[in-house]
């Protein structure tokens, strides 16, 4: 029989960031019965990351046991997965399975757009061990036995990645720092960026480009990642109703559409959008939701379901989901809230709102301006630091974050949505 390869990438330290590696790789047999998959001792498991423990447990048993060769490459430092991703032979790879958060599938996302194969690489597929996880959870995997089940259907979606680069005041776009690269590391709050880091390639992100109430909230938790998701609620509290800081500066969106929520639908497209600041809160992303809990694009991208039929009168609005004929791979979704409308207050009860059990939607909030668009720029009038799939990007005063959405030449494998 022949065996398919997969190149598997594995951060031990997604999630809560915690645990070694300590991981048991398989050990070549020339016996057809006996099991390839190895096993880590009972005393190392106790210390084992428990991303490892998922991969070792779940995923890689049963990637064999549907006749994968594996490759396996495990992140000890950051940029080791962007670097293995750049350097890999994708050529000759039928999958690339990430098994690791947001911060994971950003490293590999910016590492398969700078490999010599490109677009000739193999679809994705991303198994959920972060904090966060929208694009697996916009993919419909929720759990190792969805991954392996995308793998083996092979339904490939579309992923229509960000390119973010930074404006300085009076020079032209500088392409923000790739991730792992000695310029994305080296720049310290505060300080301009060099000439060597200007040059550097773009950075492209899959799941959010944020400013404001909800970069601070995410890179502000950084040094919590031992609370799970409880720290976002607490950086979240703390910009909200302790220490708010205002957004100064410019919005314009390119190729746009506003929602109309008296009629519940978009507009016609106008070539550009302008909003004036300050804001409290700039967020764009193609999913529906950051988090399992937090829902806070309810016009974006959604996750395939398994629901049961309903009679016509019970059916929910449709909302775009993963595979839809309907999907714009070239457009985001970007929620902004200005202080002329809002207090951080509204923020905070905004936010509450999003992860509200109850399935509520946010644009029905008077304060919450929504469009899809296909760019973006936020000229700055003070020094920012932008949020780019979790990781931090320097704006400085005076500049400007350039977005353009829908890069495409990446496929996501994920699960169709069914229905009963």
């Amino acid at each position: 029989m022949t065996l398919r390869r997969a190149l598997v990438v594995i951060n031990p330290k997604a999630g809560r960031g915690f645990g070694t590696r300590l991981a048991a790789k398989p050990e070549p047999t020339t016996d057809p019965d006996a099991s390839t998959v190895a096993k880590t001792s009972p005393s190392a498991r106790f210390l084992a990351s428990p991303v490892v423990r998922v991969y070792e447990d779940a995923v890689r048993p049963m990637l064999v046991a549907h006749c994968f060769e594996l490759d396996e490459v495990y992140a000890e430092t950051r940029g080791d997965v962007y670097r293995a991703c750049a350097s890999a032979d994708l050529v000759t790879a039928d999958v690339l399975v990430v098994v690791g958060g947001d911060g994971t599938v950003h490293e590999a996302i910016n590492g398969i757009l700078r490999n010599r194969a490109f677009p000739a690489v193999p679809p994705v597929a991303v198994v959920p061990c972060g904090t966060g996880n929208a694009v697996a959870t916009a993919c419909g995997l929720r759990t190792s036995m969805d991954v392996v089940r995308a793998v083996s259907e092979r339904n490939a979606l579309p992923l229509g990645v960000a390119r973010v680069s930074v404006t300085t005041a009076g020079a032209a776009a500088a392409p923000a720092p790739a991730p792992g690269s000695p310029s994305s590391s080296s720049s310290k709050p505060g300080s301009p960026q060099s000439a060597a880091q200007a040059a550097t390639e773009p950075a492209y992100a899959a799941a959010v480009v944020s400013l404001g109430i909800h970069a601070e909230t995410a890179l502000g938790g950084k040094n919590l990642r031992m609370l799970g998701r409880l720290r976002f609620a607490l950086t979240a509290l703390w910009h909200t109703r302790v220490n708010p800081r205002k957004l100064e500066g410019k919005l314009t969106l390119t190729d746009a559409r506003r929602l109309v929520e008296a009629d519940s639908k978009f507009s016609p497209r106008e070539a550009s959008i302008t909003l004036d600041g300050p804001f409290w809160y700039l967020l764009a992303t193609p999913c529906e939701r950051l988090t399992p809990t937090f829902r806070i694009a309810p016009w974006a991208m959604a996750a395939p379901r398994r629901v049961r039929a309903m009679p016509p009168a019970r059916r929910l609005q449709h909302r775009p989901v993963a595979g839809d004929a309907g999907v714009d791979g070239g457009e985001w979704d970007v929620i902004a809230i200005r202080t002329a409308n809002a207090s951080p207050g509204d923020v905070w009860d905004m936010l509450k709102m999003a992860t509200s059990s109850r399935e509520r939607d946010i644009t029905k909030l008077p304060f919450v301006e929504y469009f899809k668009a296909r760019g973006l720029s936020f000229g700055c009038v003070n020094y920012e630091v932008a949020c780019v799939d979790g990781e931090p990007l320097e704006v400085m005063s005076g500049g400007a974050l350039d977005i353009t959405f829908g890069t495409g030449g990446i496929s996501l494998l994920g699960l169709r949505t069914t229905t009963t």
